[in-house]
């Protein structure tokens, strides 16, 4: 085998790689979704942009809410402030929430 096989094999396998198609984004980010993150329960969407959060319970305590961003569906920064603020995980949330899911003070 040449060096320029090699190198024609490897730009094919590149080029192949290059070509295929990227998945897009979901246009319906209001959807509901079955298996929920647990801040979906904590943060209220904006009226305005869909890919802002405000948290529910610095609302009722402070009066005024940070907007987190919520872009691409990830709940990171959301989790993370629920966790270092409210000391929220996803494993003891349902004792912040009342029997309708609804959080409680």
């Amino acid at each position: 085998m040449s060096d320029s096989d090699s190198v024609t094999t490897r730009s094919t396998v590149k080029s192949t790689y290059y070509d295929r198609k990227k998945r897009k984004p979901s246009d319906n980010l209001t959807a509901e979704r079955i298996n929920k993150s647990h801040t979906n329960y904590f943060f209220r969407r904006d009226t305005n942009d869909d890919r802002i959060a405000y948290c529910i319970i610095c609302e009722r305590t402070n009066g005024k809410a940070y907007p987190y961003s919520r872009r691409g569906g990830s709940t990171t920064n959301l989790s993370g402030h629920l966790q270092e603020k409210h000391r929220i995980t996803r494993n003891n949330y349902l004792e912040y929430l009342d029997e309708s899911n609804e959080v409680k003070l």
